[in-house]
């Protein structure tokens, strides 16, 4: 791994890299206090003429293209993405105001390739269609295909610079002042185990997501699409949905009040299936709750290296499909109790 200490700015603005983030990773999820936090950095590094240092950015390169070499971002995102967000708002505020921009503001924005201009981050699905329009001045998807937080934390840069004592071009000093370690994977790295020392270290990511991120990040870019669209991203899709519509019932179904904020239900749709299917093809793994499931479906995996990734997903795929036609049989309902943590689940004195 090679490293080393950068201005964020001369990071995110080089005209000849474009960060993308790969399907396997997590939407974004940063929020107002994110935001808020980020402007409070800038204008005090700004204030007090010192570098302030705000994180790692940690990427793969992979193949050029256009000239233009994609880094696939690994932890950053989220840093990134709002950097960029701040940077179009201000693009837009400064439009109708007297002086000029920064040469480099609308290099943290887009970067220039054949078809024309591509936005100089690209966000996982769903967020990137309205990322995209944003930084790029388009059209706005669909409102039920729209980024709420993408939205959200746009709207909130603009009212602040649109307050009539907030200071835009002390913002860009310090945004300039900005500092992270840019952290650069090579061939003998395993991204994989980067994820995990990151999880367990910041933000969680949802056990289906680190299952998603074992299964697609040994393969090239144009394969992990391909395998995510066709077998990873219907299944995340559907239970979404299933996730929504059960939810309020769900909780009633089985006794919990919706107050109680002691259950996590985010992915407890697709973690009770990718249990069920575990179950039904290991003879030995019985994680006892959902934190437990990522390990045991890793040394599943490992245990069975004559199966191809593809074989794998195919499995998967067609489980958890019956699993939510089925979501209401007592099977489906035994292996949700044990994604809660109730006794009659798996692992908990049931089947």
């Amino acid at each position: 791994m090679k490293t080393r200490q950068t201005k964020l700015i001369d990071a995110l603005c080089d005209p000849k890299t474009q960060y993308v983030v790969p399907v396997y990773q997590r939407v974004y999820s940063w929020t107002q206090p994110h935001c808020e936090a980020l402007l409070r950095d800038s204008l005090a590094a700004a204030v007090e003429d010192k570098e302030h240092f705000v994180g790692t950015v940690l990427y793969r390169p992979a193949a050029e293209k256009d000239g233009v070499l994609p880094l696939t971002l690994i932890d950053g995102q989220q840093r990134l993405a709002t950097v960029a967000l701040l940077a179009a708002a201000i693009r837009d505020a400064k439009r109708d105001l007297e002086g000029g921009l920064p040469e480099w503001l609308d290099r943290c924005i887009s970067v220039e390739m054949e078809d024309g201009p591509q936005p100089k981050v690209i966000l996982s699905r769903p967020d990137r269609p309205t990322f995209a329009a944003v930084m790029l001045n388009r059209e706005l998807p669909d409102e039920e295909s729209q980024s709420e937080l993408v939205l959200e934390n746009l709207a909130y840069f603009e009212a602040v610079l649109a307050e009539p004592d907030f200071d835009i071009d002390l913002l860009l000093q310090g945004l300039e002042k900005l500092t992270i370690v840019e952290a650069e994977l090579d061939g003998n790295d395993r991204p994989q185990l980067v994820f995990e020392s990151l999880n367990a270290k910041g933000m969680p990511l949802k056990t289906s997501d680190l299952i998603r991120n074992l299964l697609l990040t040994q393969l090239d870019f144009e394969e992990q699409v391909r395998l995510f669209k066709k077998y990873w991203e219907p299944l995340e899709d559907r239970f979404d949905a299933i996730e929504e519509a059960e939810k309020a019932e769900r909780k009633s179904k089985i006794g919990i009040p919706p107050s109680d904020r002691r259950v996590e239900w985010e992915g407890l749709a697709l973690d009770a299936a990718l249990h069920g299917w575990l179950v039904e093809n290991s003879p030995t793994a019985r994680p006892s709750t959902r934190a437990g499931l990522y390990d045991a479906f890793k040394n599943h995996v490992a245990e069975n290296p004559e199966m191809t990734l593809e074989e794998l997903l195919t499995s998967i795929n067609v489980y958890c499909n019956r699993f939510a036609d089925e979501f209401e049989s007592d099977e489906a309902k035994e292996h949700i109790n044990w994604a809660i943590g109730k006794p009659e689940g798996f692992g908990f004195g049931g089947r």
